[in-house]
């Protein structure tokens, strides 16, 4: 065995080597404890190497973290799902999903917004967590009921993470087919939506992982969920709506909105937290749905 792969690099030779990733999760930097740039690589935004330092070959996991297969010319990137590649900006087979999104090509890599999104191999929930420079540390994808890393080991040093699993759990183990389906689709989505621990007492936020002009086209899109189940966000919550709060309350609403840019349903959206904005009227009744099953009084202010 040459190298022993682990999540943030490899092992080769009882040397350790970490890969430096951007915010997009490519690799940008190979460092060793005795050399300090092993391997450097820089990239046009689909993917294309450029300006390369240290020798290519050495490593090949590069950009999204995939591997380059450079065997007999070939030059693609190994997607999991499919093959990649960035010389076309594309895929060389049709997603799976294609009927869904009518409105994007089949072959596209992440709708054509290469510097917004990434697609690990499609469909999937992804948490991450950050350093203390606000820098992604690591993904965990949602499997089997829990957040999982790369290996398959279980996430479980993040309350944030093991509280909304606990919730995915509760719906999947539900009798609730609008709850089963709403995150079953998001889960399975061609779009890949990314949750982490939103700041504490700021209340939860889902943003779109595109530009304004697909939402409002209609186009289906990814999304970053900034979640916040803290105490303090519960205790604002009933004082400002006079009802108590819960981790499935407020994980099922952001999920209405999760659900809503996944298919492409936010064109009504006005950005207001009223009942004159359609999006919200829909996060609410859903809302109501998960506070039924708890025993909660349902919500009647937004």
């Amino acid at each position: 065995m040459k190298r022993v792969y682990v999540g943030s690099g490899y092992i080769e030779n009882n040397v350790y080597h970490c890969y430096l990733k951007d915010y997009l999760g490519n690799t940008r930097m190979v460092a060793t404890p005795t050399d300090s740039m092993y391997q450097w690589l820089s990239y046009y935004p689909f993917g294309m190497l450029y300006g390369d330092r240290g020798d290519q070959g050495r490593q090949q996991m590069k950009y999204g973290g995939k591997e380059f297969d450079d065997k007999h010319g070939l030059y693609l990137y190994d997607f999991e799902a499919r093959y990649y590649d960035p010389a076309l900006g594309g895929f060389l087979t049709m997603d799976p999903l294609a009927e869904k999104y009518y409105s994007t090509s089949p072959y596209a890599y992440c709708a054509n917004n290469p510097m917004n999104a990434i697609d690990p191999d499609g469909k999937k929930i992804v948490y991450i967590t950050r350093n203390s420079k606000n820098e992604i540390k690591q993904q965990y994808t949602f499997k089997n009921g829990y957040f999982v890393d790369d290996s398959g080991k279980k996430f479980t040093s993040d309350d944030t993470a093991n509280k909304l699993a606990q919730v995915y759990r509760k719906i999947l183990d539900s009798d609730n087919k609008e709850l089963i389906h709403k995150l079953r689709t998001i889960d399975r989505s061609k779009n890949t939506h990314y949750i982490e621990k939103g700041i504490t007492g700021g209340g939860s936020k889902v943003y779109p992982l595109g530009t304004s002009e697909q939402f409002k086209k209609g186009e289906p899109i990814g999304t970053a969920l900034h979640l916040d189940i803290s105490l303090e966000n519960k205790r604002d919550f009933e004082l400002a709506k006079g009802i108590k709060s819960s981790d499935m309350s407020t994980v099922v609403h952001e999920l209405q909105h999760q659900y809503d840019y996944d298919i492409g349903n936010m064109m009504d959206n006005t950005g207001k937290s009223s009942s004159e904005n359609p999006s919200e009227i829909r996060a609410v009744e859903l809302e109501n749905i998960a506070r039924a099953l708890e025993e909660l009084d349902l919500r009647k202010k937004y």
